[in-house]
């Protein structure tokens, strides 16, 4: 089980800024104040890693759904090789630069499981 300490406010219940958000096969549970809360969204499980960036976005790799994204909203985001050429979709690591780019948006880095022959 991957955990991943991050600024992120989610709305609904949740009261610090700082939940530790706890990444496991079957989603997403949320550590606060000496309470765990799951998520209600599993978007399919089977997780392999999770990362957060500068403006509070979570970012999670799957085993073959590629890239997806949580905004602070709980809103979903998938990426996958249709949409922004990964090697495969099954997503092995992924992390995220804490600070904005100089140019002001997200560095996310991601390592696939390549499935396609050299």
């Amino acid at each position: 089980m991957d955990s991943y300490r991050h600024r992120i406010r989610f709305p609904g219940g949740l009261r610090t800024e700082s939940p530790l958000a706890l990444l496991h096969p079957d989603g997403l549970t949320l550590f606060e104040d000496g309470q765990f809360t799951r998520s209600a969204w599993t978007h399919g499980g089977n997780y392999t890693c999770i990362a957060g960036d500068s403006e509070g976005n979570l970012w999670l790799g799957s085993k073959g759904g590629g890239v997806i994204r949580v905004f602070p909203d709980l809103k979903i985001k998938t990426y996958t090789r249709g949409d922004i050429n990964l090697e495969s979709n099954k997503i092995t690591a992924i992390t995220a630069s804490p600070e904005p780019t100089p140019g002001g948006g997200i560095a996310v880095w991601v390592a696939c499981d390549r499935q396609r022959p050299l």
